[in-house]
């Protein structure tokens, strides 16, 4: 999976782990790299010992095209990189044997990859996620605030203001919003929580405040 940060990718792949009932292993690439001689590709093949171990296992690497660049790149880190590529190739090819284990990957630069990795029989599916739409917006901020007590706050409103946002960017202004509801009723001296109202006000304010720390 591909596309700008913050789209879900992650959410996506748990969700597959989820719909099939199976395990769920994730690592970030960096996460595996070593400078010393042998331990990234190692890292590599316990990985995915651990998988089949725990098969069915749906394992998720992010920020995948850290550890799998065009090889060649690299000229000056003794041929790790090259080394890791080979490895996690050798082991895409030994799942073919192993049908209840399914890798995912997800980057924000699929240009980055070495080709091999996408050719087919490895990972020879790519989806692009991309940021949400006027109603994918919309979803994704009633399903942050579907428990929440707001007051005359306009969801479709909001939807249409956060043009070019992806989920995390709204999930943020959510939580902000509900923040400062609650400072408001902090310094209100109020004693009971069920009184608190997330209002329109609390979101602009929100919206605001974010705005400014991107500038």
């Amino acid at each position: 999976m591909w596309g700008p940060p913050g789209t879900g990718k992650t959410l996506l792949a748990k969700a597959v782990a989820s719909q099939a009932r199976a395990n769920f292993i994730a690592v970030n690439g960096p996460e595996l790299l070593s400078r010393w001689v042998g331990a990234a590709e190692q890292a590599v093949r316990e990985l995915f010992a651990k998988a089949r171990q725990a098969a069915p296992c749906v394992v998720f690497i992010d920020e995948i095209d850290t550890l799998v660049p065009a090889r060649g790149q690299y000229l000056g880190d003794s041929g790790v990189s090259d080394r890791v590529v080979g490895q996690l190739l050798t082991e895409l090819d030994g799942l073919q044997d192993c049908p209840n284990v399914l890798m995912i990957g997800a980057t924000n630069r699929p240009s980055a990859l070495d080709p091999a990795i996408l050719r087919a029989g490895r990972i020879d599916l790519q989806l692009e996620v991309g940021l949400p739409d006027t109603a994918g917006r919309l979803a994704i901020l009633q399903v942050h605030n579907q428990e929440r007590p707001l007051n005359s706050v306009d969801l479709n409103t909001w939807a249409t203001l956060t043009e070019g946002w992806n989920g995390a960017d709204l999930a943020l202004l959510s939580n902000q919003a509900a923040l400062e509801a609650i400072r408001e009723y902090r310094a209100q001296g109020m004693s009971d929580p069920s009184q608190i109202q997330i209002s329109a006000d609390h979101w602009q304010r929100a919206h605001q405040s974010i705005l400014s720390q991107r500038r």
